[in-house]
Protein backbone atom coordinates (compact mmCIF):
# COMPACT_ATOMS: atom_id res chain seq x y z
CA UNK A 1 0.00 0.00 0.00
CA UNK A 2 1.51 2.85 -1.07
CA UNK A 3 2.29 5.90 1.89
CA UNK A 4 0.72 8.95 0.97
CA UNK A 5 2.67 12.23 2.49
CA UNK A 6 1.75 15.74 2.89
CA UNK A 7 3.73 18.17 3.67
CA UNK A 8 3.16 21.03 6.29
CA UNK A 9 2.15 23.56 4.43
CA UNK A 10 -0.21 21.45 2.12
CA UNK A 11 -1.57 20.03 5.53
CA UNK A 12 -1.95 23.90 6.28
CA UNK A 13 -3.81 24.93 3.12
CA UNK A 14 -6.40 22.21 3.11
CA UNK A 15 -6.83 22.68 6.36
CA UNK A 16 -7.98 25.66 5.95
CA UNK A 17 -9.67 25.30 2.71
CA UNK A 18 -11.78 22.78 4.23
CA UNK A 19 -12.59 25.35 7.11
CA UNK A 20 -13.75 27.65 4.96
CA UNK A 21 -10.94 30.51 4.48
CA UNK A 22 -10.43 30.65 1.17
CA UNK A 23 -6.75 30.58 -1.41
CA UNK A 24 -6.88 34.18 -1.45
CA UNK A 25 -7.38 35.08 2.33
CA UNK A 26 -4.54 32.51 3.29
CA UNK A 27 -1.99 34.06 0.74
CA UNK A 28 -2.85 37.51 2.31
CA UNK A 29 -2.12 36.61 5.67
CA UNK A 30 1.42 35.52 6.88
CA UNK A 31 2.47 31.80 7.76
CA UNK A 32 2.10 32.50 11.55
CA UNK A 33 -1.53 33.64 10.83
CA UNK A 34 -2.50 31.01 8.92
CA UNK A 35 -1.40 28.61 11.91
CA UNK A 36 -2.80 30.56 14.11
CA UNK A 37 -6.07 30.50 12.05
CA UNK A 38 -5.42 26.36 11.84
CA UNK A 39 -4.56 25.39 15.57
CA UNK A 40 -8.21 27.52 16.35
CA UNK A 41 -10.13 24.95 13.98
CA UNK A 42 -8.05 21.75 14.84
CA UNK A 43 -6.58 22.23 17.77
CA UNK A 44 -2.91 21.81 17.10
CA UNK A 45 -0.03 22.71 14.43
CA UNK A 46 -0.26 21.36 10.97
CA UNK A 47 2.83 19.45 11.93
CA UNK A 48 1.60 17.44 14.04
CA UNK A 49 -1.33 16.62 11.92
CA UNK A 50 1.25 15.98 9.22
CA UNK A 51 3.03 13.32 11.62
CA UNK A 52 -0.57 11.77 12.56
CA UNK A 53 -1.29 11.41 9.29
CA UNK A 54 2.23 9.26 8.40
CA UNK A 55 1.81 7.36 11.44
CA UNK A 56 -1.21 6.30 10.49
CA UNK A 57 -0.17 5.33 7.46
CA UNK A 58 3.09 3.10 8.31
CA UNK A 59 1.29 1.75 11.73
CA UNK A 60 2.80 -1.41 12.62
CA UNK A 61 -0.48 -2.80 13.84
CA UNK A 62 -2.17 -3.84 10.70
CA UNK A 63 -5.97 -2.90 12.26
CA UNK A 64 -5.03 1.02 12.75
CA UNK A 65 -3.42 1.24 9.29
CA UNK A 66 -5.79 3.57 7.11
CA UNK A 67 -6.05 2.60 3.00
CA UNK A 68 -4.98 5.20 1.16
CA UNK A 69 -4.79 3.63 -2.21
CA UNK A 70 -8.34 4.78 -3.40
CA UNK A 71 -8.94 8.42 -3.44
CA UNK A 72 -6.47 9.88 -1.24
CA UNK A 73 -7.65 13.54 -1.08
CA UNK A 74 -10.98 12.02 0.36
CA UNK A 75 -8.89 10.07 2.84
CA UNK A 76 -7.01 13.33 3.91
CA UNK A 77 -10.65 15.26 3.71
CA UNK A 78 -12.27 12.95 5.97
CA UNK A 79 -8.93 12.69 8.49
CA UNK A 80 -8.92 16.87 8.75
CA UNK A 81 -12.97 16.71 9.36
CA UNK A 82 -12.77 13.99 12.33
CA UNK A 83 -10.05 15.69 14.22
CA UNK A 84 -11.85 19.19 13.58
CA UNK A 85 -14.67 17.56 14.89
CA UNK A 86 -13.39 16.07 18.13
CA UNK A 87 -11.91 19.39 19.02
CA UNK A 88 -15.63 20.14 19.94
CA UNK A 89 -16.12 17.01 22.18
Amino acid sequence: MPVILYTTDQILSRGLLLAGMVLERQRKQNRDANIEDFKAVYGMHPLVLETIWEELQTATILSARIDTSKKRAIHLKNFLRAKQFFIFL
